[in-house]
Formats: C-alpha cells, structure tokens, sequence
C-alpha cells in the first residue's frame, strides 16, 4: 500500500494512472451508520424502455442499500431504498447523475423503514 492513497483503487489504464476512489463498502466501512431509513422516488421522463432499472440496480451494487425498482402503468419508474440516509442520497444521487438525461421530474418522500427488503432487485 503506497502512503496516503487508503481508499484508493489504482487503475493503469494504458499509460495512465487514473485514482478512482472506493465505495464505502469496498473500504469495508459501515455506511454511515445511523436509523434505517427508507426513500421512494417516481421518476415522470422517458425513463421506460431505456434500461433506468437495470442501470439502477447495477448502481445499488457499489451502495449499502436494499429496496427494489419496478416500471408503474402510468409511465413513470419507482424506486424504494432502504439504508441509512447518508448512503440512499448518495445511491439516489448516483442514479439521478447517470440516469439525468432521461428524468424529467421526481417525487421523493422519507419514512422509517420496515426491514423488509433483502438485496435491491427489479421487480416486474
């Protein structure tokens, strides 16, 4: 380990030396700790038919969150995570930011959560 790079995954890439910086679960760190709490977000957009669950779950991968993304009738897509608040805004946060060009609006709401969800799945 090379002082003063803790927390970083080196990537040589061709000749170049990228630092990427590491999740805080890579880092073997609890995620903030804290109450659990749980997050549900609508995105409105073209956000159907575009691979936004997929792409999400795959993004829940690298954050300590459980929940599930699922399609709805009206068009819109439906997001619930379950964590501590520090890690769901930076998961949400991380979704938004990759997923931007196709969200138009969002409705977001807070609640405790209940503990139900293991893993973070696509639901049909």
């Amino acid at each position: 380990m090379l002082p003063g790079l803790s927390g970083f995954l080196l990537v040589i890439h061709k000749i170049h030396i990228i630092m990427v910086p590491l999740s805080r679960r890579a880092r073997g760190r609890a995620g903030g700790g804290g109450r659990v709490k749980q997050f549900l977000i609508c995105f409105n957009g073209y956000v159907q038919g575009v691979g936004f669950r997929f792409t999400a779950q795959t993004i829940a991968k690298r954050f300590q969150v459980s929940g599930y993304v699922k399609n709805l009738p009206d068009g819109r897509v439906e997001l619930l995570a379950e964590g501590c608040e520090q890690e769901i805004r930076a998961f949400v946060a991380e979704v938004k930011n990759t997923l931007a060009r196709h969200i138009g609006e969002t409705s977001e709401s807070w609640r405790d959560a209940g503990g139900e969800y293991k893993g973070f799945n696509v639901l049909f």
